[in-house]
């Protein structure tokens, strides 16, 4: 044999050459694998460190966002399984101090502010592992959010003159039974409490709200859809269900739950318009099935099956904004409804009608004013009492307007 490709010797105990004993080579083998995974793990701990992990997590969201994101502080602990509950070992990832500033470059957006925000992923190397393939989402299964507030845009950047949706402050954010699919993300509930303000001199108004099987389309530009809602405003409170946004169009059915309106309202910042009898708009609740276009072509919106009680007076119909025409001063809501019977006397303006003390804010989505096309099986009007009456009603900052 060529003793340039001859197999290598060793030197024996007895001083004769021989080749290397396999013991030898395993312990070669397995010094190479403890080397190499001492390297990973102090690779993975170095990455792991707080401020490493922090200076991470932040380049990801700026990248996510395609927004400027800050976070003081980030870290992280394990959560060993819990025996009573059968829950396994967990990953608890905390920031604190994130911030995104508003963006100005495409008109105003809102910036965010949160305290502190928890992320919870489960802690199985095979779903890491898994998930890394792309064989499943990555497992993140929960996030808690503190102290979160949404400022209203700077004067400096907006027109904040103009800007109705004022201040919102979240004690609580939580989403539970989260599925982290780049291409179909989804939540099995999110949860919020907090408060808002629509105008530094108005007072804080609570809220709440809590979402039921919320799904978003890919990408998450497309839209979402969820299953039901519950949301509440001050004394307000709405109940959404079967909600689907899509890019072009979005279809839901909703319910307000009976509501004294002059309680209500003005404990938002809107006042009711004045009437005859101010007894009136105390038991108002309303349900409909509906949908709204948001072509810029069409601009349309309108709500089927709608049932709406005020006070004694029930109706049915339909109501729907047409698209508005180049020039009109205002998009008008109409309403085709049939009442079972209804005092008009009580709605109309009062005799000595004042302007209202602050103006109705709705006319800057375009809500105001309303044309009402009725038809009364039993009308009480001027007093009068008629059967089968039709008539036509305007609604606008001064009452009732009978046409």
């Amino acid at each position: 044999m060529d003793p340039a490709i001859a197999p290598p010797t060793v030197e024996t105990a007895s001083g004769q050459s021989g080749h290397r004993p396999w013991w030898r080579r395993a312990v070669w083998a397995l010094s190479a694998v403890l080397v190499v995974c001492g390297l990973l793990a102090g690779t993975g701990a170095w990455m792991l460190r707080p401020e490493a992990l922090r200076q991470r997590i932040e380049a990801g969201l700026v990248q996510a966002l395609g927004r400027p994101v800050f976070v003081r502080a980030a870290d992280w602990y394990w959560q060993p399984a819990r025996a009573e509950g059968g829950a396994p070992a967990q990953i608890v990832v905390q920031l604190r101090g994130m911030e995104v500033p508003p963006a100005e470059s495409d008109g105003v957006r809102r910036g965010v502010r949160i305290g502190q925000v928890a992320v919870v992923l489960r802690a199985a190397p095979g779903d890491w592992w898994r998930a890394w393939r792309g064989k499943l989402p990555w497992p993140v299964i929960a996030l808690q959010a503190q102290e979160l507030r949404l400022p209203p845009p700077r004067r400096a950047v907006a027109d904040a003159a103009d800007d109705s949706w004022g201040e919102a402050q979240l004690e609580r954010l939580e989403l539970t039974g989260m599925v982290a699919d780049v291409n179909a993300p989804r939540v099995l509930r999110m949860q919020a409490l907090g408060r808002w303000q629509r105008a530094p001199e108005q007072p804080w108004v609570p809220v709440s709200a809590d979402l039921r099987e919320v799904a978003f389309t890919p990408g998450f530009a497309g839209g979402f859809s969820l299953e039901q809602a519950a949301l509440q405003l001050g004394a307000l409170q709405v109940r959404l269900a079967r909600l689907s946004v899509g890019e072009g169009s979005a279809t839901f059915a909703v319910e307000v739950l009976p509501t004294n309106l002059r309680e209500a309202l003005p404990a938002l910042g809107i006042p009711v318009p004045p009437t005859e009898d101010p007894k009136t708009f105390e038991r108002v609740s309303v349900k409909a099935e509906c949908n709204v276009d948001f072509d810029v072509a069409k601009r349309g919106a309108g709500c089927d099956s709608v049932v709406l009680k005020v006070d004694d007076t029930t109706f049915t119909g339909q109501a729907w904004r047409a698209p508005q025409a180049q020039g009109d001063a205002a998009t008008v809501w109409q309403l085709r409804l049939a009442a079972d019977r209804l005092n008009l006397d009580r709605y109309l303006p009062p005799e000595n009608l004042q302007e209202p003390p602050t103006a109705v804010p709705w006319n800057l989505a375009d809500a105001w004013p309303l044309r009402f096309d009725l038809t009364v099986r039993s009308l009480h009007f001027a007093g009068l009492r008629m059967s089968k009456a039709t008539l036509a009603l305007q609604a606008g900052e001064q009452g009732l307007v009978r046409e």
